[in-house]
Parts: C-alpha cells; structure tokens; sequence
C-alpha cells in the first residue's frame, strides 16, 4: 500500500514538472524555472516514502504481511475490510500464526465487530497462544454465533474439566447443553416435541437428539426431531453433520425424509467437507454394508450429478476445491460399493442437487 501511494505520488511529481508551462510569459518573468526547481523536494520525498516501504519488503519476507495489516488498518469501507481480513486469515502465513493474526481479527472487529469468521479464528488463535480465560471467552463467542459446533463444546468442556472453577461463567443454558452433549446417563429425558422457533431452542434440540443417540434411545424418538431441526437449521455445518451422522448410524429406512432434505443437509455439508468425507469413508470401509445402504438416500440427493458424471464418463461439474474432489471420491466409492452389493438404484434423471 505504501509503495504504491509512493509511486503514485512520484509520477505526479514527474507529470508536473515535465509539464510545466512554457509560454513566454512564465519565460519572461522566470516562473519556469522557479516552478521546477519547488517540484524536486516533491520527487525526493516521494521516492524517500516508496523507499521507505520497499526496502524492507525486499529484506525480510514478512513484511509484506506487515504491509498488508497496515493497509487492513487504513481501510474504510467494510466490504474491503471484510474481504482484506479474510484473504489474511485464510492463508498460509507464518507471520500471522501469532501476533499478526491478533492484529488483523482487532483491526476488523474494531471497524465492523465480531462475526463468525473472527469468532473461528479468534478461537484458533486462543487455543494456540491463549490462556484458559482467553479460550473460554473465545469458543464462548463462537457458540453464540453457530451454537450447533459440536467441537466448540468439546473445548469448553475440556477447559471446564481442567479448571472446574471457571464453571461459574458458563450461562446456565451452555452448562445444560454440555451435560447433555457429554451422553452421561441418567439425566432427565429432554422434550423433543416441539418444533424450534428460536435458535436457542434449535440449539437445546441439537443437545437433546446428541443425548438420545449416545444413550442408545429408539431411532423413532428421533426422527422428527431431527426433521425439525433439519427444517430450521440444516444448512449449517453443524446439523448438517449431525443428519449425515445419524443416518450412517440408524437403520435404513429410519429417516424416510432424507432423500426430500438433502439439498438443504448438502448445502450446510459444503462448510464440513473434511468431516462429510472422514463420515462416507468410515462407512465405505465398514465390514457391514448396513451404513453405507442407510447413507444412500442423503448420498444420491447431494451427489446424484456427480455419480452421473462417473457412470456416463463426463466432467460436467468440476470441484472446487481439493476438500470437495475428496469428498465426492468418498461419495462415488460409496456408490460404488452399494453398486457391486446390487443395493444401488438405477440412474434415473432428477433435480439437480447442490455442486
């Protein structure tokens, strides 16, 4: 940013003095060469302020991160903010693992506040580099913003186990959750009735289903439930898991609603690849096909292109990442394996799902 402005400034110096004027009358009373000779301590000091800049970029290779968290640190309108920090937090930067990603998630929330991304990698930071103060306030705020992270609340618990102390501020709600998301037997069986109408409520569900998988309740108890939940908030990552997790687990048939949700259950997927693919490859390698026939509705409503793409030998809808090509090798295996087990249903045309 600093080179650049530099530069600018050096051309405009340049500009001016090469067009000064040059009529007779700047001629006949001296203005021309008056004129240049003010334009010089132009030209020095622009190249003095792109010198400045440059040549430490030229020395150490973490300058230019410096350079770019001062730019963060001028800017003013917020979709460049916004875009500016997440180009600095999504690389690979050694010079941003500690203090200068500190400084850029500062800079961002001191202009625009806290949202989710910030709350991820400002939690990532805490866990690195943070002590346990400064990593329950972080994964706090990142519950607030996705209370469905199932991994969040493994670290708050972990961080409450270490030091039981801190218990006192978690909100009545979160201690809640957590002892339901622990499966501990013998609690109180949760009301899953209702159908979510605020977030929190979605969240105490999300809780709820969680407890009555791990204690081994009847797949009926959860089918709508989950159904409900999956109508609220199945487009994010972390109910989105849970349906994929459930229907591995569960017997086939035991969610006859999967197939109609699976754009929306695929969409929230598209933010968990990694632990999508970890999920279809876990029941690809199971000794029992069970899991992998029961994933087979969620797998042909998200997938259905790309399994076409295999059949006819076509690259219709190219990935867009090394996490989605992954994810859909994991899938077309799957396809694969129900194929060769005859489980697998005929390619017929359909909707076209999520890419």
């Amino acid at each position: 940013y600093g080179t650049t402005v530099g530069l600018l400034w050096a051309a405009v110096a340049a500009g001016l003095i090469f067009a000064a004027p040059t009529t007779r009358l700047w001629a006949r009373h001296g203005m021309l060469p008056k004129v240049r000779l003010l334009m010089w301590p132009l030209v020095a000091v622009a190249a003095w302020g792109a010198t400045r800049t440059l040549y430490p970029a030229v020395l150490h290779k973490d300058a230019f991160i410096t350079v770019r968290v001062q730019c963060l640190a001028q800017a003013l309108e917020p979709q460049t903010v916004d875009l500016h920090a997440r180009t600095l937090l999504s690389g690979e930067w050694d010079a941003l693992r500690s203090d200068g990603q500190r400084q850029v998630i500062a800079a961002e929330v001191g202009k625009l506040g806290w949202n989710g991304m910030l709350a991820v990698a400002h939690a990532r930071w805490a866990l690195a580099a943070g002590g346990a103060d400064d990593q329950l306030d972080a994964f706090l705020r990142v519950l607030r913003f996705t209370p469905f992270d199932r991994g969040s609340y493994e670290h708050v618990a972990e961080i409450v186990a270490a030091q039981p102390a801190i218990t006192a501020r978690l909100p009545p709600a979160l201690s809640r959750r957590l002892a339901y998301l622990s499966g501990r037997r013998g609690l109180p069986v949760p009301a899953m009735a209702a159908i979510p109408t605020t977030m929190d409520a979605a969240a105490d569900l999300y809780a709820a289903i969680c407890w009555s998988i791990a204690t081994g309740r009847p797949w009926q108890e959860v089918n709508a439930p989950l159904l409900h939940l999956v109508h609220a908030y199945g487009d994010t990552p972390g109910v989105a898991l849970l349906a994929l997790r459930c229907a591995a687990a569960a017997p086939p048939g035991a969610f006859p609603w999967l197939d109609a949700e699976g754009g929306t259950v695929g969409f929230g997927l598209r933010f968990a690849q990694a632990e999508a693919c970890a999920e279809l490859e876990l029941a690809t390698s199971a000794g029992d096909i069970a899991a992998a026939h029961a994933l087979q509705p969620l797998v042909w409503s998200i997938w259905r292109d790309v399994i076409r793409d295999c059949e006819h030998g076509t690259d219709t809808h190219p990935a867009g990442s090394d996490e989605d090509v992954r994810s859909r090798v994991a899938a077309v295996r799957l396809w694969g394996r129900l194929r060769v087990a005859g489980l697998a249903p005929p390619l017929d045309p359909g909707p076209r799902a999520w890419h």
